[in-house]
């Protein structure tokens, strides 16, 4: 281990690992066991793919075998209408990728401000302004039609729902939970 690193959150895929999880916890370190069947990894494997979508995942060329194995991983729909994972073939390895996938799932409980929102500036001077999502309430109102700050926001969100088959998150909820505003909320006096 790094120096510089220190564990933070740690998973373990539920194969032959129950004399880890012990000793991680009588180290204090913060410790999971998932079992890694279908439903968990539909929920991982999009956010993996939305991390790289985005940037913010970014692999050193110092471990080719990663980056080799990424390049065989594919998804398959079932007649069940489910998904498997794996590598193209079943003479190429998957375990870094699932290595990767379980670390980035170990975050998932983090809130990852993804997107930012240089300024609000709102021309509504009605005073029920303030139930709007981007002025701290928790609607969308009518005028968000002619807000620039709500159609910048409302693409975060379509590219951001993309990866999230299954969710029903709308855009107030992805607003409060992933997009930071970085300068001035700017409106009129009513």
């Amino acid at each position: 281990m790094h120096k510089k690193y220190k564990f933070k959150n740690i998973t373990l895929e539920a194969h032959n690992v129950s004399d880890l999880q012990p000793y991680f916890i009588e180290q204090n370190l913060p410790c999971e066991t998932i079992n890694p069947h279908a439903t968990v990894q539909r929920a991982a494997w999009p956010e993996v793919v939305r991390i790289a979508k985005t940037g913010r995942l970014r692999i050193s060329n110092d471990l080719p075998k990663l980056l080799n194995e990424m390049s065989t991983m594919t998804y398959t729909r079932l007649s069940s209408g489910n998904y498997r994972f794996s590598s193209a073939s079943q003479s190429q390895k998957d375990d870094r990728c699932f290595s990767l996938l379980w670390s980035v799932y170990s975050l998932r409980n983090e809130v990852l401000q993804l997107y930012t929102l240089g300024n609000i500036q709102c021309r509504n001077k009605s005073k029920r302004r303030f139930n709007c999502y981007l002025m701290g309430g928790g609607l969308q109102l009518l005028c968000s039609e002619n807000c620039a700050a709500h159609h910048e926001v409302n693409e975060h969100y379509k590219n951001f729902m993309q990866y999230q088959t299954e969710s029903a998150m709308n855009i107030v909820d992805f607003y409060n939970a992933y997009v930071k505003l970085t300068g001035p909320r700017i409106y009129q006096a009513a």
